[in-house]
């Protein structure tokens, strides 16, 4: 449905079903294992960032008081994805968001690999894919820490994944993935156009009755998705906006910002990486070749160019910017790879074992940066941004401890700003592992948001 009429999408080499499955499982059970050890390097510091604390216990409070905490939190799909799995973790302790978060971000390698197939790439090429992904800097960063900014990966990849397919019916799935997608976070916003205008190119091909149907149908739901935020927030007039702005003079300066990010060195918000996004300059001529590979499949890959685009685009005018606003980018990065293996096996120009070496030097050079990461990590070089208010000089006292003294409570009161410190409390005495009372309720947390809260959204 990406192609032009008589130019059907090309039809990957056969594979058998359970070695389909197999490597799916294998690449979700690789990623979820390195995502585990990363956070196990993180948690080391005993400390969980500010951005963390509000994904995954602020927002999970206000999600159920229905109240948007700031012009901040316009990530509505987020707050949903934790809510949902602080109910159903077995042990929402301090670190669940990390985990979730590396449950979810595993499953981004074995969508890559679906979707390399899809673009018609063999077996190897697309696992060597699906492996690239959860190693590169700019992935790998974002798939332990306990925030939104990578999730909209998932649910713009699976749409994007479904628009290509061959049946019109499921437009309707793909828009609602979409539309949640950008509830999750902004940096969503880059499959808008590669998805819908994968829809659009169809209709506009096919002339058919039920594929405009389908079409419309698919808006209305990407539209009714998106409106899901000011059906549920009931204190503001503002749930899309968000923090950020737009600022179109600077571009050229943060496009040259992101090539720096990209292949130099991480220089950004939340982006807590050793290495650059995109593995330095040793993988530039390896992804220019895979532009140029991918170029003789135009009809195929225009729309993994256009979410390329997009990316760059959101990195380039949206500020504050940085890497967690273009982790869409990497996955066509992946993509790239995959497309490089298939072309160099396929044209024969280098024999199949020069092929195999530099298919493992990139997974060495990029597993070796994961490592530096994780290491850097787990010894403090990299170290965790003190970044919100709290009680004391670590966090080990929401660890173990089976009982809350009230003086800790006048202590949280007496912070500056204490909101995110009452809902972690009230979050992990909430159940009934613990011996004592919620040391916050609810109620208590809700009417001081409304009386006191100096980031009370106005």
């Amino acid at each position: 449905m990406a192609t032009l009429p008589g130019q059907p999408l090309p039809q990957s080499p056969a594979c058998s079903p359970v070695a389909e499955l197999c490597s799916c499982l294998g690449l979700f059970a690789v990623g979820l294992a390195i995502n585990s050890a990363l956070v196990q390097c993180a948690n080391a510091q005993f400390w969980l960032t500010g951005e963390e604390a509000s994904v995954a216990f602020k927002d999970v409070v206000f999600l159920r008081l229905r109240l948007q905490h700031c012009r901040y939190d316009t990530n509505l799909g987020g707050h949903i994805l934790y809510f949902l799995a602080h109910a159903v973790h077995p042990d929402p302790g301090l670190w669940y968001g990390r985990e979730t978060k590396a449950v979810l971000m595993a499953l981004a390698s074995p969508l890559t690999y679906l979707f390399a197939r899809r673009l018609g790439l063999g077996f190897a090429a697309s696992t060597f894919s699906g492996l690239c992904i959860f190693l590169f800097p700019g992935f790998s960063s974002f798939s332990w820490i306990g925030m939104e900014a990578g999730l909209e990966l998932l649910f713009g990849g699976l749409a994007l994944y479904l628009a290509y397919g061959r049946s019109i019916w499921t437009w309707p799935l793909a828009a609602a993935s979409l539309g949640f997608g950008i509830l999750v976070y902004g940096g969503g916003a880059a499959f808008v156009v590669p998805v819908l205008g994968l829809i659009g190119w169809h209709v506009w091909c096919d002339r058919d009755r039920r594929s405009l149907i389908c079409a419309l149908a698919a808006v209305g739901v990407f539209l009714a998705v998106l409106s899901l935020p000011s059906l549920w927030w009931v204190n503001t007039s503002h749930a899309y906006r968000g923090g950020g702005t737009l600022e179109l003079a600077r571009a050229p300066v943060l496009f040259l910002r992101l090539l720096y990010e990209c292949f130099y060195k991480p220089h950004s918000y939340y982006f807590f990486s050793t290495s650059p996004a995109l593995g330095g300059v040793l993988l530039l001529p390896l992804l220019v070749q895979g532009v140029y590979a991918s170029s003789r499949k135009a009809f195929t890959w225009w729309p993994l160019w256009l979410l390329a685009l997009g990316s760059i685009g959101l990195y380039s005018i949206a500020t504050p910017t940085g890497v967690r606003r273009a982790i869409p980018l990497v996955f066509v990065a992946s993509l790239l790879l995959g497309e490089v293996l298939e072309w160099a096996v396929q044209s024969r120009r280098l024999s199949k074992v020069a092929v195999v070496m530099v298919s493992l030097a990139v997974v060495l050079l990029l597993g070796n940066q994961t490592l530096a990461t994780a290491r850097a990590l787990s010894d403090q070089r990299l170290v965790l941004p003190r970044d919100f208010d709290w009680i004391g000089a670590d966090m080990k006292l929401l660890q173990n401890n089976q009982f809350v003294d009230p003086p800790t409570r006048d202590a949280v009161l007496a912070l500056k700003n204490p909101i995110r410190a009452m809902c972690m409390f009230y979050l992990l005495q909430d159940g009934p592992r613990r011996a004592s009372d919620p040391l916050f309720s609810p109620e208590e947390i809700r009417e001081y948001y409304l009386t006191t809260d100096p980031e009370k959204f106005k």
